[in-house]
């Protein structure tokens, strides 16, 4: 860092930090543990601010409205770098639009974020972002698409996941669709539905599913209703020669699979990412030392997410373990897909 006095200050309090950027109220939510970072010159003049926020239940931390002149910026920046890694984060973004702090991103070791495709809301917006690891994370990123409804978590999941080999440009709201209205049965599209939708010419696929191995209750969907949409999903699968696995898996096999380059979607509980009990799919594509990176097609814009959040989310092994479960009773469901 620079040798030139500064002084740090930090505001914590959410509603004071909306005051003083103008942002709406209830933008930032304390979940997040926003703070507003500002570096201040030996006049006391204010030379640098930014935003940190990070998303529950992850290992990132990200930088946004970031103000001022280049050396303070970058002074600023790696001192919350290094505050983010020493708290034990895996990842530091920084949301940089219209590239305004390339020199000094690139200085810092940042490299750019892949853009998404321009889908749901949150994707139109920054321009241009970058991410910066703990450590060194080379590794095959999978394209990002935001889900352009409430609920096509899984059609776009499996979007994301086989855009991995046959280009971003294989995401589009037509195929959203079309995987949406063939896979959903009642409040969501199961593991069993789901499968059916993969070209398995194009893609081999390995499916785990504990749901049928006990009677699922909720209070949008009858247990008699859920079993008579299953009764047709099972002769499907067996029509079509697909083997579901009904077992509980184990999260390493997730991490296994990763590493042998497949794309795994798996069902989580959205409460520990954004306080609600949703089912939710979500697209695991790269493991390190017991962090894995994943795509989650939800952006929470209204407080204050975008694209960078929700794009290679480096989670703990033992957070994904935790968040792997939906139902009552409890169950699992995955798909592993490879490229045949």
């Amino acid at each position: 860092m620079t040798t030139s006095p500064r002084t740090a200050s930090v505001v914590a309090d959410p509603r004071a930090i909306e005051a003083r950027l103008g942002l709406s109220p209830d933008t930032l939510d304390a979940r997040y543990t926003p703070a507003l970072h500002s570096l201040s010159d030996a006049q006391g003049r204010e030379a640098a601010v930014l935003l940190e926020t990070g998303r529950p239940g992850t290992l990132a931390r990200k930088f946004s409205r970031v103000s001022g002149a280049g050396a303070a910026v970058r002074d600023l920046v790696e001192a919350r770098i290094l505050a983010c890694f020493d708290a034990g984060g895996a990842s530091a973004k920084w949301e940089d639009p219209g590239s305004q702090h390339t020199e000094v991103a690139r200085e810092l070791g940042f490299a750019p974020l892949a853009a998404p495709a321009e889908s749901g809301p949150g994707t139109s917006a920054p321009d241009a972002a970058w991410v910066r690891y703990a450590e060194p994370w080379p590794h095959a990123g999978t394209p990002y698409y935001r889900q352009t409804t409430d609920f096509s978590c899984g059609p776009v999941s499996l979007l994301m996941a086989e855009a991995h080999w046959l280009g971003a440009g294989s995401m589009t709201r037509d195929r959203e669709r079309q995987i949406w209205r063939r896979a959903t049965r009642f409040t969501g599209c199961g593991a069993w539905a789901l499968a059916l939708q993969v070209d398995h010419d194009e893609f081999a696929l390995e499916a785990y599913d504990t749901e049928f191995l006990a009677p699922q209750v909720t209070p949008m969907e009858p247990r008699d209703a859920r079993a008579f949409a299953n009764e047709e999903d099972i002769r499907l699968v067996a029509e079509a020669g697909i083997a579901m696995n009904e077992r509980l898996f184990d999260v390493t096999e997730i991490v296994d699979a990763v590493e042998r380059g497949a794309r795994v979607l798996v069902l989580i509980d959205e409460r520990r990412f954004h306080g609600e009990e949703i089912p939710h799919w979500v697209v695991v594509h790269s493991h390190r030392d017991g962090v894995v990176l994943l795509n989650d097609p939800w952006v929470e814009g209204a407080r204050g997410e975008s694209w960078v959040d929700s794009l290679d989310i480096p989670v703990s092994v033992d957070e994904l373990d935790q968040m792997a479960w939906w139902g009552d009773p409890r169950y699992r469901s995955i798909l592993v897909l490879s490229k045949r």
